[in-house]
């Protein structure tokens, strides 16, 4: 008997892909959850870091096809080394989220007198100027940018200023041991200081301009860049005949988990796919509230209105492309001034590349600066007397390298469930 020629299966492009456990993530879980990688041929595993490092090294190492990063991880890893490496290390597929961002200081630091919301003038105690301790998850990233800010706002100066950075599962233990005064992370972090009452929002770059921002500042529309998917250069996965067909389909598959992020309606069911161990184990409750921030600074406060940060924005021709606006905000407030030196435009087009994720078929093309020449964008963030963010004291704020702190207790312990790892 001759059986009949059947079609033979669709080979399967096995990925590994690195997270942190923060919102910022969440595209990520969605998109595993919701099956959108595998009916494209993609077998993905998602792997959980401790904190940024963690993933640079995975990707550097091949160890991760692709991981969603700071913002200016990519550009950073460029200018660290001398000359720039071709192709570069790690290109930037998308963006994952913007915004989201919050500075947090310690109860200790505020005025008894200061009101809850619309607070004008700095959340500091008067003729306090003791040198400061502040934490943040990544100094390549839209977190110091966020603090000079602030600085600027409150009249301190670098010399009252110390940064650590500290993996975002610590940032609120630190705390309230006092190990830090306050620290600048998103918005899960920022909420399990609001609800344990150890801590209040002072700034926030999210797109509802939370209510204790300063009247003097306003978060720009769209709001600046936070996470992007950096893609590990040179190091294709196990992919049968397909070469590198399995970037446009992660891309795609990402993309449709952003929008299903993006709908108010679908929260409570991320939340509960969040809140599970492989991924941010932490309570529903807190990504709610960490996902719309609430309007009051009281430890019993209800989700607000609007959320901490978005993932899916509707300009043409793609939401989620590099565009020369994003890239150059990035370039001007994720790095310093002696980094952005070695960068020309030709290494911004090839850590940006736009082929990754550039506009359907039929849709126009985003409009990019003349080879050679970096993109222009109005209004780029400065500091006192018009110093660029990212200014050339090369550590921390003052020139010193950025303080190592004791380590915080043990987290949350490796777990594997299906086709997930945590590390």
């Amino acid at each position: 008997m001759v059986m009949p020629d059947t079609p033979s299966p669709r080979p399967k492009t096995e990925l590994t892909l690195g997270f942190t456990a923060e919102l910022a993530s969440a595209p990520l879980v969605v998109a595993a959850e919701l099956g959108l990688w595998s009916r494209r041929g993609l077998s993905v595993r998602l792997h959980r870091e401790l904190g940024g490092a963690g993933l640079r090294d995975r990707l550097l190492t091949g160890q991760l096809q692709a991981a969603a990063v700071p913002c200016g991880l990519p550009l950073a890893l460029m200018a660290e080394t001398d000359p720039c490496p071709e192709p570069p290390p790690l290109t930037v597929g998308m963006i994952l989220s913007r915004g989201g961002q919050t500075l947090v200081l310690s109860e200790s630091l505020w005025p008894s007198d200061q009101p809850d919301i619309g607070a004008p003038g700095h959340p500091m105690r008067p003729g306090r100027r003791r040198v400061m301790t502040l934490g943040l998850t990544s100094r390549h990233s839209a977190q110091e940018a966020l603090i000079r800010h602030w600085m600027r706002t409150v009249g301190l100066t670098e010399d009252h200023l110390h940064l650590a950075v500290i993996p975002p599962a610590q940032l609120n233990t630190h705390l309230r041991c006092g190990n830090i005064d306050g620290f600048c992370a998103g918005p899960l972090a920022s909420a399990e200081a609001l609800m344990g009452g150890h801590g209040r929002m002072a700034l926030s770059n999210a797109p509802s301009n939370a209510p204790s921002n300063p009247p003097c500042y306003r978060v720009p529309d769209p709001p600046p860049p936070d996470t992007v998917l950096a893609l590990a250069s040179g190091r294709a996965p196990r992919s049968p005949g397909r070469a590198c067909e399995w970037v446009g389909e992660l891309l795609a598959g990402l993309a449709e988990a952003c929008r299903y992020c993006d709908d108010p309606s679908h929260r409570p069911r991320i939340a509960e796919w969040l809140s599970r161990r492989h991924y941010l184990h932490a309570p529903i409750e807190r990504i709610l509230l960490a996902w719309n921030p609430p309007t009051r600074q009281e430890p019993s406060s209800e989700p607000g209105p609007a959320p901490s940060l978005v993932f899916h924005r509707e300009p043409p021709p793609d939401p989620h492309a590099p565009d020369p606006m994003s890239e150059r905000w990035i370039l001007e407030n994720t790095l310093r001034a002696d980094e952005r030196v070695r960068l020309s435009a030709a290494v911004l087009e090839s850590v940006f590349r736009r082929e990754h994720s550039g506009p359907p078929p039929g849709k126009p093309e985003s409009l990019t600066a003349p080879k050679g020449q970096l993109p222009e964008a109005p209004g780029t963030t400065s500091g006192p007397a018009g110093e660029p963010w990212g200014s050339p004291r090369r550590r921390g704020l003052s020139g010193r390298d950025p303080k190592t702190l004791p380590a915080a207790p043990p987290s949350t312990p490796p777990h594997r469930a299906g086709s997930l790892s945590s590390g």
